[in-house]
C-alpha cells in the first residue's frame, strides 16, 4: 500500500470518525493488546508497528501503519498479518518489537518480532524488512519451537562496523528446562535478512547455526540484557543477567560477524562468568541476585568518566552496587550499601532504576544517583556516587547535612527524575507515613522535603514527568492504591513547597483512575498543523479495543501535558490535554473505554521504540518503555542565564547570544590552555549534540552549533543547555534555540 493512500480513504475504509469540533478523533479497531507489549514508532517517524491480541490469547495480528512523519497523523495500513506466523497466535506479556535502523544504500530497517502462543507451546521470531518509509521488501520467520520469552526481558541490538545490525534475544522455556540466546545479523550493505545462530541448553536447532551450551541458568526478573560494542574492530558483547537456585551471575558472551562475508551467521567467540572472572582477584564479587526490574547501566564513557557496566544486586542480606569493566569483566569497584554504618539501607524497589548524572555542571565527577530501600518497604535512601572511584559523595538521610530528614520509601516503578541540572526530584511512599516529595541538590547533599497527606500517594509505575515551561515545571501524577483520590499537582519551580492541583485548577474536575504504568505525556504544537497522539484503548475484560489517534490542534507554541484515565464508579475515562504553567484544560475528551495495562501513549515527533539508537548513550534514568518523547517549546522570550559571566575570576567563562539561532557563537574563555569539551544537553539533561572535545589555548576563542544534533537532525527549537568543561571546571549556560 503506497503512501499514496490518503487519510481520507483510511477514514472512510478503516476507521471511525468521532470527536469535538475542535480536533478529529479516528479509532481503529483492534483485536486487542498484551499487557506492556508497547507501540513503537521508527526512528525517522515514517510508520508505527502495532502488535494486537485477544484477550484469552486465542488470536493476534501484527501491523505496520504509515505515518506522517511531521505530524504524526495516520495514512494507511502498509502492512499486517493474522495470526502472525505458523499458527502462533500472541505475544509476551513485556517484550517489545525491535526496529532497527540500518545505514547501507537502501536506507532500511528491519523488524525483529518476538511472538509466542498463550500456553508457551510455541514461538518465533519474525524478521521483517522495509524500506525507509515501512514498505515491506523481505521476510523470513524463525521458528524457535517451546523455546520462547521471559516476560518483561526486552531484546537489544548493536550495530556492528558501521554497516551490520546485531539483535540479541535471550530466551526461555515455559514448558522444558530450558534456555537460549539468539543472535540475528543483517547485512544492509547486500540487502538480505543475514542469518543467526541460536545457543541453547539442549542443543535445538533452529537457526542458520544451532549449538548446545551447559552454562546457561535462567534469567533474572525483568532485567534486561544489554548490546554493545566495546572498541572499533572488537566482537559485539551481550551481558546476560542471570538468576536460579543454584546462584546468580552476569554473563558476557562475545559474537563475531563479517559484515563482508555475506550470509554468515554471527560467531560466537565464548562467554565469561563475571562472578568467576572476579573470584580471585582484589575484588571478588558475590552476586546475592537481582531486584526485579531495576535494570544494569551501561555507561557511555564518552560523556562519563568511566566507561563501565553499574549491575545493581540485591540478596537477603542487602544489596550492593558493582561497576564493572566493559571490556573485560573485572570489577573497578564494589559499593556495598549495607556495609556503610552511617548508610543502614540494603537493597533496591521494584522499577526504581539508577539514574546517571554526567556533563551536569554540580561538580568536577560524573556521578550516578542510587535509589534504596530496605526489604520492609519502610525505609530508604538516595545515595550519589562518584562514577570513577565508587567513593559515596554524599546522601540524602545525612543526619549532619540534613538533620531529621527520614525518606520512608518508593512507589514501585517511581524513582528520581532530574528536574533541572541543579534539582533532582525523589517522590517517597512508605507504609504508616505521608507521601512525601524530596529536592536533592546532588552536589552540597542538601535536601528540601514535603511531606504531607496532600500529597495523596503515587501510582504503580506512573511517573512523574518535567514540563519545559520557563521555568520547568513538574508534573506530579498522584493517587491511592485503589484507585481513589486521583490528581495531578504540578510544581512550578523549586524549592518547595508551593504546587497547585490540576482538578482545582479546573471547576468541577474530578479525576477517574489512572491506569499503572501508563505514564502522562507531553505534546507541543510548535509545528504547523495538528499534531497526533495515540492511545491504547481496551475496557476492563478486553472489551471496545480500539488504537485511538488523536489530533491535538491546540494553542500554538504551548507545551501541554496529556492525561489519560480508564472508567471508575460513575466516572467515565477521560483524555485531559492541559498548560503546565496554569493547570487549566486545553482539550478533554470524556469517552475513553479503557487503557491496557503498560501502554504508553506515543506520538509520532519523537522516536518512542524502546531499544535507542546504539550509536548514543543508552538513556539510563529515563524510562525507556515506549513513553512519549519529550518535545520542546519555541522561544518566547530573551532570558540570559551564563556561569561565570565576564570579570569573574572564574578560570573557564562561557558566553553566547539567547535568544539563540543556529550558526551562533558560544564564546569559550580560558585562564590556562588544556583540553576543553563542549556539549549540549536538552532539558532532561540528555546530551543532544557533542560538539566539541579537544585543545584549547587560554585566551577566548569561539565555536559554533548548528542546531543539529549528533545524528544530523535539526533538533526542535526550546530550552538547551550548553555544557563546558576544561580539567576540573566547569561552566554551564541555559538558552534558547529559535529558528
Amino acid at each position: 500500500m503506497s503512501r499514496s493512500f490518503l487519510i481520507s480513504g483510511l477514514v472512510a475504509a478503516l476507521f471511525m470518525l468521532s470527536g469535538p469540533p475542535a480536533a478529529a478523533t479516528l479509532r481503529l479497531p483492534t483485536l486487542g493488546f498484551e499487557d506492556d507489549v508497547d507501540l513503537v514508532v521508527s526512528p525517522n517517524h515514517q510508520f508505527m508497528i502495532v502488535c494486537e491480541e485477544t484477550e484469552d490469547g486465542g488470536d493476534a495480528r501484527f501491523r505496520i501503519i504509515d505515518i506522517n512523519p511531521a505530524t504524526g497523523q495516520p495514512l494507511g495500513i502498509l502492512h499486517e498479518e493474522t495470526r502472525v506466523a505458523d499458527g502462533i497466535f500472541g505475544f509476551e506479556n513485556g517484550v517489545d518489537p525491535i526496529i532497527i535502523c540500518l545505514t547501507g544504500a537502501l536506507g532500511s530497517y528491519l523488524i525483529l518480532l518476538p511472538i509466542e502462543s498463550e500456553d508457551g507451546s510455541k514461538a518465533a521470531i519474525v524478521e521483517i524488512l522495509t524500506d525507509g518509509f515501512g514498505t515491506v521488501i523481505g521476510r523470513q520467520v524463525i521458528g524457535l519451537g517451546d523455546l520462547g520469552f521471559r516476560p518483561d526481558v526486552d531484546g537489544t541490538w548493536t550495530m556492528y562496523m558501521g554497516v551490520l545490525a546485531v539483535g540479541f534475544f535471550v530466551l526461555e522455556s515455559e514448558i522444558n528446562d530450558v534456555r537460549g540466546v539468539i543472535a540475528i545479523d543483517v547485512d544492509d550493505a547486500d540487502g538480505d535478512l543475514g542469518s543467526c545462530r541460536l545457543l541453547s541448553t539442549d542443543g535445538r536447532a533452529g537457526c542458520g547455526a544451532s549449538e548446545a551450551v551447559d552454562w546457561l541458568p535462567g534469567l533474572a526478573d525483568g532485567v534486561d540484557p544489554i548490546a554493545y560494542v566495546p572498541a572499533g574492530g572488537s566482537p559485539a558483547v551481550l551481558l546476560i543477567p542471570v538468576s536460579s537456585a543454584g546462584g546468580h551471575d552476569l554473563l558476557r558472551l562475545e559474537f563475531d560477524s563479517d559484515a563482508l562475508a555475506g550470509n554468515i551467521p554471527p560467531g560466537f567467540w565464548g562467554y565469561l562468568s563475571v562472578k568467576e572472572a572476579n573470584a580471585l582477584g582484589p575484588r571478588p564479587l558475590a552476586f546475592p541476585g537481582y531486584a526485579q526490574d531495576v535494570d544494569l547501566v551501561l555507561v557511555n564513557s564518552e560523556e562519563c568518566g568511566a566507561g563501565s557496566i553499574l549491575v545493581p544486586v540485591e540478596g537477603p542480606a542487602g544489596g550492593d552496587l558493582y561497576s564493572i569493566d566493559r571490556f573485560d569483566g573485572s570489577a573497578d569497584w564494589v559499593y556495598s550499601v549495607d556495609g556503610d554504618p552511617d548508610v543502614p539501607i540494603s537493597g533496591y524497589e521494584a522499577g526504581v532504576d539508577l539514574l546517571l548524572l554526567c556533563g551536569v555542571p554540580v561538580a568536577p565527577e560524573d556521578r550516578v544517583v542510587v535509589p534504596v530501600e530496605n526489604a520492609a518497604g519502610n525505609d530508604a535512601d538516595l545515595l550519589v556516587v562518584d562514577l570513577a572511584t565508587g567513593d559515596l559523595i554524599g546522601h540524602a538521610e545525612d543526619p549532619v547535612v540534613n538533620p531529621g530528614l527520614t525518606m520512608p520509601g518508593y512507589e514501585v516503578g517511581v524513582g528520581p527524575i532530574l528536574w533541572r541540572p541543579f534539582e533532582l526530584a525523589v517522590p517517597q511512599e512508605g507504609p504508616g507515613s505521608d507521601p512525601g516529595l524530596v529536592i536533592l541538590n546532588p552536589d552540597a547533599g542538601r535536601v528540601d522535603a514535603l511531606f504531607s497527606p496532600d500529597l495523596i500517594g503515587f501510582v504503580r509505575s506512573v511517573d512523574p514527568i518535567v514540563a519545559p515551561t520557563v521555568p520547568p515545571t513538574l508534573v506530579l501524577p498522584v493517587g491511592k492504591d485503589d484507585g481513589s483520590g486521583q490528581d495531578v499537582l504540578l510544581f512550578p519551580d523549586p524549592p518547595l513547597p508551593a504546587f497547585f492541583s490540576f482538578e482545582d485548577a479546573n471547576a468541577g474536575l474530578t479525576l477517574s483512575r489512572l491506569e499503572w504504568d501508563v505514564d502522562l505525556g507531553l505534546i507541543n504544537n510548535h509545528l504547523p498543523g495538528q499534531q497526533w497522539l495515540y492511545l491504547a484503548e481496551e475496557a476492563p475484560g478486553g472489551g471496545a479495543p480500539n488504537l485511538r489517534f488523536e489530533s491535538t490542534l491546540g494553542p500554538p507554541g504551548i507545551p501541554l501535558f496529556v492525561v489519560a484515565t480508564e472508567p471508575s464508579g460513575v466516572l467515565p475515562g477521560s483524555l485531559y490535554l492541559a498548560d503546565p504553567a496554569t493547570g487549566t484544560i486545553a482539550l478533554q475528551w470524556n469517552d475513553v473505554p479503557g487503557i491496557e495495562t503498560g501502554l504508553d501513549m506515543a506520538n509520532a515527533l519523537g522516536p518512542v521504540t524502546p531499544v535507542p539508537l546504539p550509536t548514543f548513550p543508552r538513556p539510563t534514568g529515563l524510562d525507556e518503555d515506549g513513553d512519549p518523547t519529550l518535545l520542546l517549546p519555541p522561544a518566547v522570550g530573551a532570558v540570559r542565564e551564563v556561569a561565570g559571566e565576564p570579570g569573574s575570576a572564574r578560570p573557564l567563562r562561557l558566553s553566547h547570544p539567547n535568544p539563540f539561532a543556529p550558526n551562533d557563537r558560544l564564546s569559550l574563555s580560558l585562564t590556562e590552555a588544556g583540553r576543553v569539551r563542549v556539549r549540549i544537553l536538552d532539558v532532561a539533561g540528555r546530551v543532544v549534540r557533542r560538539l566539541f572535545d579537544g585543545h584549547r589555548e587560554a585566551g577566548t576563542s569561539g565555536i559554533t552549533w548548528d542546531g543539529r544534533n549528533d545524528r544530523g537532525q535539526s533538533v526542535t527549537p526550546g530550552i538547551y543547555y550548553a555544557l563546558v568543561s576544561s580539567g576540573e571546571n566547569r561552566a554551564g549556560s541555559r538558552f534558547f534555540l529559535v529558528r
